[in-house]
């Protein structure tokens, strides 16, 4: 039983890892993309516009790229869910082919209008860190350091809304297999 669930949770990483990826990698060439469409303003010229514009840019760039792999998130949730002496799904395949064909298409975006919520808002709140301690020079903080120090504050402000998404999605799962 022991190396069962071992084996279990492995999976459910496995697919944790790869929804992320495809989701940045998405975010970062969609960024690229529209930034010239949708940022007109420079930090320097009008901060407020150049935020504005940036928070914009990341809320689109980060939709789509939750679109497409918003799915891998809700599996890696139910394989992690997926526990006990008999489990429901063999792996990845078997859990994304049984949610299609039993429970719709529907099913892979539960709690994705919480995802968008979260991700914006981690994004406004690192943006809000990282330039404040640029701003401030007397703190002489090195920018790999900043960007840890607001990635940190944002994702432990978020946390609430990501644990509320992973709890949507966990509600919606049959209670008895």
């Amino acid at each position: 039983p022991h190396t069962h669930t071992h084996t279990r949770s492995s999976k459910g990483s496995a697919s944790y890892v790869t929804g992320s990826v495809l989701e940045h990698s998405i975010h970062s060439i969609v960024t690229t993309q529209i930034r010239p469409y949708l940022s007109k303003h420079t930090k320097e010229e009008n901060f407020w516009a150049w935020y504005g514009e940036s928070v914009l840019t990341n809320a689109v760039s980060n939709a789509l790229a939750l679109l497409v792999a918003y799915p891998i998130r809700v599996i890696h949730v139910k394989l992690a869910l997926d526990v006990g002496p008999l489990p429901r799904y063999s792996g990845f395949i078997d859990c994304f082919s049984s949610t299609l064909r039993y429970d719709g298409i529907r099913w892979l975006y539960v709690g994705l209008t919480l995802s968008l919520i979260a991700n914006t808002v981690a994004h406004g709140l690192y943006l809000s860190v990282f330039e404040f301690m640029s701003i401030v020079h007397s703190l002489n903080i090195p920018h790999t350091m900043r960007h840890s120090l607001a990635h940190l504050q944002a994702t432990c402000l978020v946390h609430p809304l990501n644990t509320m998404q992973n709890r949507q999605i966990a509600s919606c799962m049959p209670q008895h297999w």
